[in-house]
């Protein structure tokens, strides 16, 4: 935070409103703060002026902060000015000293906290009125994870139960879930609408009504039955023969037949008539067949018009979509609702028990306020409210403090309210914050003359460089904006001026700051299209920071209320991206310069190396048929096996499960090696697992596979320790929070994993280290840093909107899918485009205005054709708006590549040093000192690195594998991928001879249900290990190994199970691979494949099944136990198939012919093949 400590007042621009802010406190106040105004001092003066001049006692005022770390600041300068009043004072005014004893005394109990605790602290007065014990308990973010966790999971078992439901609401909620599953929609996508509504359960309706899902409108389908059957049964001459337009004609009959057939059987709660295909699946057919081809044909004797055939199919498809979509629409419907009043029965249930959320004490307490005695009682109580950051402020939390502020009147009373924050500074949008909230309630509190609006202008913390620069990109950038409605978005531009004795300093003087955006020159128009280069950007940041370091940029230094400057350090660069995974790139070019830094993008802890090896034990722990889990384990540096080793280990005959002790390949198992010691280690592990808690499992693996003194080489060792700290930390507070299972905790892990997970990691201070820092814009919100470069402007935007929006009177919609949401959600989501188009604008000022000497902005970016940046950027507009103000003759914002802003930079000394010829080193060279063994160490390491080995199927549901078509293209293949190509029947085994079905592992915690990963999991173990040949027309041996895999997993239903198996077995295609020469099971590839940013990116993925044809052909084959597969599902499927068959093709050198997808169903399975 910034304050103006000793510049006279009188000299400010803004002097005048500072001293209203102090002195009017019988004024109500909305104060906008521009960046480093001092809003926190002016806060204080303003408290100042309240409780000694005023003489308001300490326990009346309520000073409300954004922050738990603001709150505690808040508190210490409030005690240090009322100490230094005292002190000043002396015994001049017993009265006034007094006051400020008294006011020292109650500081400790005073309301100077954040509006979670705020609200708690409301609740505690009125427990009866809240309805909640007398002791509650906030549950910490893992207990709120677990909660959520919880809801859905009794969610999930209302949406699929195992018997009918009796009561009616549920039998509705059932049969719409089951629907919706059968036309493609994800259990995930459900959950993720829970999930939204659950955050926002406070506007759902307790008892809702559900739609009637019989409620079909039977006249639009016998409509579209008779038009199908009409255009199927014209007679047409002379059309071109096997012409697929006339193919999908002639294919209407059959679909009216179908469709027909299911309407006349439909009964209540019959949906067949949903699921008939339609001609063509239903794609377009605008471009189907050629109107040449048709010339001359006829259709009951007249001529034909091919536009005129596509438009009459496409109208059947479009009547049977709008009728079949109806009652998909009446689905999403009732699950919405019924999500809604089940989020609201979990939070009364948390009520009840006293165990709340933060979102649960804001509602209650609004609840509280809106009891007139309470809100009169708290009014009178809390006589004077503050608020800070009122732009983050939600509408739930402004009725808070309005209701108070207000009490039994019919307005906000003069001077009891005063907020301040900064609209070009809400940038919290997915905490709910909303802007228009903060601007409505200005306007409003305006228009009753309850207020005095308020600029302050001044800012302390930049340099003038700095602030002429962020001045000249915003104000064209942040300007006024509304919806349709007239609800405001973005607020206009207030100019910041620099502090009086830094606006006297001249351009040349290097205290002036400095403002610059770099890298490769901007397109011009014409040229051909260029995509951003992360690599590039990454180097980029690396060499800036190096040579401003080592060229001794000047830092701007305040003592003492002299202005003065330094040499830049590592410690003043700060570097900001808008996602954490934007600064992986940065951190390794940073490594490959041999920079030290720290990263507090905490959301990639459990992506990060030394973690992922903790989990990866983890994992094969919890399941020891996890044969990759126990692969990447000892891949990791707590094993330190190479693939070398696994393959020699593999080629023995060796195998990778836990739940038996390993033996050597002779059967001495004391000559193990490397492998067999690692397993041996992982099976002891296993066998003590029962009443191991996961925080003891990973302090197990940390202290006996000396899990810091591997990680001391690294780069950052510091960092990766902390992190190691901090993951079994969190593991022992999930234990305490669930008490569950280690697999339990495995899954999650899983769920941190995923960029959208939020993790409250405690960066922890470190004093005296000389390191570039890293964070998310988000996570700097309230820094300030000497050096700031602001980087990520080309990442991508965010597609997928918030599956649950809400509207400006508080309704709730809901969004499953692109083609199927509830009513409203469409023109709200174009509302949402432009609220979230407006906030990141503002997030780039908040990265602008965190630099107080340099500030440095990356142009790597993409570029159109045309010669503009590419509107899939995220700093699109950013940068756009930087270029426009160097058109406008700004200064610093014109694109510089590195070497030309450090040459700039350089001193001619400096120049001439650098262009001297090299000396001859002598004979004998000095000793070589810490920092060069350590610079030395950090660029053979990094020349030696690759990026992580990860899997294809994680790698393409995040985004980051690029495949064109069915595959991604492997681009080369490891020693392990070679090897497997070279022996490939030694390595997977004998073909046609099934290794023994191993007896099954512990099953895991009761409730796990009959689908999903577990089901999963199960299936392909059990068809890894039987035989393909097998006689399934009886349930002989091959049913009862069967059901024993089902039993072992916890699945409640074996027959389903052993359906499920039998489509697979009796299958075409497994049938084949089971009579070809050769076939292979569960074979592991691995090789390197181009990521979507195109960087090499090295892949590991399991083919459950391949076979050799006759003619040396491969084919790969893929079971899949989804309930359904739809579109996206389908191609990403063949995606991963693909790129299984190119790390194949690499290794063996051979073709693989097709690839095939094996859906187990309780009847014959569903079969998908696609040629290459």
């Amino acid at each position: 935070m910034s304050e103006h400590g000793t510049t006279p007042a009188g000299a400010l621009a803004d002097a005048g409103e500072r001293e209203l802010i102090a002195a009017g406190t019988g004024h109500t106040l909305f104060v906008e703060a521009g960046a480093g105004t001092g809003k926190t001092h002016s806060m204080v003066q303003r408290l100042r002026t309240l409780i000694i001049d005023d003489g308001i006692p300490v326990e009346s005022i309520a000073a409300i902060t954004f922050t738990e770390k603001a709150a505690a600041e808040m508190r210490a300068r409030i005690r240090g000015m009322l100490e230094q009043e005292a002190a000043d004072l002396g015994g001049a005014d017993p009265a006034k000293a007094e006051r400020l004893g008294a006011a020292l005394d109650g500081l400790d109990g005073a309301a100077i906290e954040t509006l979670h605790r705020f609200a708690r602290r409301i609740i505690s007065l009125y427990p009866l009125a809240a309805r909640v014990p007398p002791r509650v308990e906030i549950l910490a973010d893992i207990g709120q994870d677990v909660a959520a966790e919880r809801g859905w999971a009794d969610f999930r078992a209302r949406l699929f139960p195992a018997e009918t439901p009796e009561d009616d609401a549920d039998r509705t909620l059932a049969e719409a879930a089951a629907i919706l599953v059968e036309h493609g929609i994800e259990v995930d996508d459900i959950r993720a609408v829970r999930a939204g509504i659950d955050e926002n359960y406070h506007l759902a309706d307790p008892d809702p009504e559900l739609p009637d899902l019989d409620a079909t409108p039977w006249a639009e389908l016998r409509r579209v039955i008779a038009d199908a059957r009409d255009l199927g049964a014209r007679g047409i001459a002379g059309a071109p023969t096997g012409d697929p337009l006339l193919a999908l004609i002639r294919d209407c009959t059959r679909f009216a037949d179908e469709l027909a057939e299911a309407v006349a059987d439909t009964g209540p709660g019959d949906r067949a008539w949903a699921s008939i295909r339609l001609p063509n699946d239903g794609r377009s057919v605008h471009r189907i067949s050629k109107a040449d081809a048709w010339k001359g044909a006829r259709m009951d004797g007249a001529p034909v018009k091919i536009t005129d055939l596509r438009k009459e199919l496409s109208g059947i498809f479009d009547g049977y979509r709008a009728v079949v979509g109806d009652r998909l629409s009446r689905c999403a419907e009732a699950i919405a609702l019924a999500a809604g009043a089940d989020a609201l029965a979990a939070a009364a249930e948390r009520r009840r028990t006293g165990r709340l959320t933060f979102h649960d004490l804001l509602v209650i307490a609004e609840e509280l306020t809106r009891d007139p005695e309470v809100r009169d009682a708290l009014h009178g109580r809390f006589r004077m409210i503050l608020l800070d950051e009122f732009q983050d402020t939600d509408p739930l939390q402004w009725r808070l403090a309005r209701n108070i502020a207000t009490g039994a009147h019919d307005r906000v009373q003069d001077g009891h309210l005063f907020t301040v924050g900064d609209p070009k500074q809400s940038i919290y949008r997915f905490r709910r914050a909303d802007i228009s909230t903060y601007l409505a309630a200005r306007d409003d509190t305006a228009a009753a003359g309850e207020e005095v609006a308020v600029n302050l202008r001044t800012n302390f913390r930049s340099t003038p460089a700095v602030i002429d620069w962020v001045n000249a990109v915003f104000s064209g950038y942040l300007r006024e904006r509304n919806l349709p409605d007239g609800r405001r978005i973005q607020a206009g531009y207030v100019p910041l001026t620099p502090r009086p004795d830094l606006r006297r300093i001249g351009d040349a003087d290097p205290r002036r700051g400095r403002a610059l955006v770099f890298g490769p020159p901007r397109q011009e128009p014409g040229e051909a299209p260029r995509d951003v280069d992360f690599a590039a950007e990454a180097a980029d940041i690396a060499e800036l920071i190096h040579g401003a370091v080592a060229d001794r940029w000047p830092v701007t230094t305040r003592e003492g209320g002299r202005i003065g400057s330094r040499p830049v350090t590592y410690a003043d660069i700060l570097v900001l991206t808008p996602t954490a995974h934007a600064a992986e790139r940065i951190m390794d070019a940073l490594g490959t310069r041999g920079i030290e830094y720290r990263s507090s993008t905490s959301s990639v802890v459990y992506r990060a190396p030394e973690v992922l090896s903790l989990i990866n034990v983890m994992r094969a722990i919890a399941d020891p048929t996890d044969a990759v889990a126990c692969v990447a384990a000892l891949r990791s540096p707590l094993f330190g096996c190479s693939d070398a080793d696994l393959l020699e280990h593999r080629l023995s005959g060796g195998g990778w499960r836990i739940d038996v002790p390993p033996a050597s390949p002779d059967g001495d198992s004391a000559d193990r090696g490397m492998v067999g010691e690692g397993l041996a280690w992982l099976h002891g592990l296993h066998s003590r697992r029962t009443g191991l808690r996961p925080a003891d499992a990973l302090e197990a693996v940390v202290e006996e596979r000396l899990g810091y003194a591997v990680w001391s080489a690294a780069r950052n060792r510091e960092d990766r320790w902390r992190r190691i700290r901090f993951v079994v930390e969190q593991a022992r507070q999930w234990y305490e929070a669930t008490g569950g299972t280690l697999r339990e905790y495995c899954d999650w892990v899983d769920a941190q994993s995923t960029d959208r997970a939020r993790i409250n990691e405690a960066i922890v201070p470190e004093l005296g280290v000389d390191a570039v820092r890293l964070m998310t814009i988000h996570a700097a919100k309230g820094l300030e840093a000497p050096f700031v470069i602001v980087a990520g402007l080309g990442r991508g935007l965010r597609t997928d909107p918030d599956p649950v929006l809400v509207d400006a009177g508080g309704g709730l919609h809901a969004r499953f899918r692109k083609d199927l949401q509830t009513e409203g959600y469409a023109a709200l989501q174009e509302e949402e485009r432009a609220q979230l188009e407006a906030e990141r604008a503002r997030l780039w000022y908040v990265a602008a205005t965190r630099a107080e000497s340099v500030l440095a902005v990356s142009g790597h970016v993409s570029w159109n054709k045309s010669g503009a940046v590419s509107g899939r950027c995220r700093g699109a507009d950013f940068l756009a708006a930087i270029l426009d103000a160097e058109a406008d003759g700004a200064p610093g914002c014109t694109p510089r590549t590195v070497p030309e802003i450090l040459a700039d930079q350089a001193t001619p000394e400096q120049i001439a040093a650098a262009e001297e010829p090299a000396q001859a080193s002598p004979a004998r060279p000095d000793p070589m000192s810490t920092e060069e063994f350590e610079r030395r160490m950090a660029a053979a390491r990094a020349s030696a690195e690759i990026p992580g080995l990860a899997s294809v199927t994680g790698l393409l549901d995040e985004g980051r594998l690029r495949f064109e078509g069915e595959s991604a293209a492997a681009v080369a293949a490891t020693a392990v991928g070679a090897a497997a190509g070279a022996a490939l029947g030694d390595v997977v085994g004998a073909a046609g001879t099934p290794a023994p079905v191993p007896e099954p592992v512990a099953p895991p915690a009761v409730g796990y249900a009959d689908h999903g990963p577990v089901f999963g999991d199960a299936m392909h173990a059990f068809l890894e290990h039987s035989d393909l040949d097998a006689d399934t027309a009886e349930d002989g041996a091959w049913a009862a190994a069967a059901r024993a895999h089902a039993r072992a997993a916890g699945l409640g239903d074996a027959d389903a199970f052993v359906a499920r198996a039998r489509s697979a077995l009796e299958s075409a295609p497994v049938r084949a691979a089971a009579a070809a020469p050769r076939h292979w099971r569960e074979m592991h590839l691995t090789g390197v494949t181009a990521g979507a940013d195109g960087a090499a990116q090295p892949v590991f993925g399991i083919a459950d099944l391949v076979w050799e044809d006759d003619s040396g052909l491969l084919h790969i084959i893929d079971y899949k136990t989804d309930v359904t597969i739809g579109e996206e599902e389908l191609a990403r499927y063949f995606a991963q198939l693909g790129t299984y068959a190119g790390l194949l093709e690499d290794a063996t050198g051979r073709r693989v012919a097709d690839l095939c997808l094996v859906v187990l169903r309780d009847g014959p399975a569903e079969v998908r093949i696609r040629a290459r």
